[in-house]
Parts: C-alpha cells; sequence; structure tokens
C-alpha cells in the first residue's frame, strides 16, 4: 500500500536569522507588529501581555516562534513558550498569576497559542531541546526557523485579573 503524504503549510521566509534570537519587546513590536491588521493587533496583545505580567510583579522568558516571526503577511495567532513558571512566581504571586497565565485568557485575549512551562532547573535543558525541534524548523522538517527571546514583564504591587482594565 501507498503512503499518501498530506501537503504541508506553506513556510514564509524568516525575517531574522535562523536560530535563538534575544531581542527586546520594541524590536520584536516594530518588526513584527505591523504591515497587516492582524500583525497590529499581535503586536499590540504582545504589549497587553507584558503589561497585564508586569503588574502581577512577573518576569518571565518568552519564546515566539511560528509564522508570526516570518514574513507570513497575517498569521493567524502568536505561538510562544512562557518559561519557566515554576521560577517566575512566588507565593505572593501564584494565585494572581494563576488568573493571566490561563490558555484560555491568552488564546482570546491575546490571541497566542502558548505552552507554559512548570519546571525545575534539571528540566530545562530537555524542554528547551523540544521547543527548539517543535519551532526551530520550517514544515520540512529540515529548513531552520527563528525563535525570538523575549524578557516581558517585571516587579510591581499589584495585579489586574483583566490585562485590559486601568
Amino acid at each position: 500500500m501507498a503512503c499518501v503524504k498530506d501537503q504541508p503549510k506553506e513556510d514564509y521566509a524568516n525575517v531574522w536569522a535562523a536560530g535563538v534570537v534575544s531581542a527586546s519587546l520594541d524590536d520584536v513590536v516594530r518588526t513584527f507588529g505591523h504591515g497587516s491588521r492582524k500583525r497590529e493587533r499581535h503586536g499590540q496583545s504582545l504589549v497587553n501581555l507584558d503589561n497585564a505580567l508586569r503588574s502581577c510583579g512577573i518576569r518571565a522568558k518568552l519564546w515566539l516562534g511560528g509564522s508570526f516571526v516570518t514574513a507570513k503577511p497575517d498569521p493567524a495567532d502568536i505561538d510562544a513558550v512562557i518559561w519557566p513558571a515554576g521560577h517566575i512566581f512566588t507565593a505572593d504571586n501564584l494565585e494572581r498569576a494563576s488568573h493571566v497565565l490561563r490558555h484560555k485568557l491568552l488564546r482570546n485575549n491575546f490571541g497566542m497559542d502558548v505552552h507554559i512551562e512548570p519546571i525545575s532547573n534539571d528540566e530545562m535543558f530537555e524542554r528547551e531541546l523540544h521547543y527548539l525541534g517543535f519551532y526551530g524548523y520550517g514544515w520540512d522538517r529540515r529548513t531552520p526557523r527563528t525563535i525570538v527571546e523575549v524578557m516581558i514583564g517585571s516587579a510591581a504591587a499589584s495585579c489586574t485579573a483583566d490585562p485590559h482594565q486601568k
């Protein structure tokens, strides 16, 4: 019996060099958050997520991959990994952070397809390798892709469950 292979999704060109590229949130929004209404919404969503995490006193490493960090004109969402949830939470902000970092909220309010990694240091290397393979190559599984690493959030005094509230 012959193997029938589905046509892979279309790959778009890298905008930045392939591999893990560290950048500021401003650089990411300036580079990837314009050119279409979807890209503008995604750029604003990243700023809103940064503000929501800041309001909770949380600092996190965010890996951005997929079509958002390519030349695709209208990416459907932002593919991301938040690192490492186990290290950024304290007794003071764990409950508040759980309101911001819910998959449904991240999907609905920020347009993100996100993986949150609640791991310890001894598991970090293996989990990073997993996502390097997952986001680090195109649909042909051979073409290297860009993963953008951004630090977001910071220490702050209070947290609101709805990042759109003032």
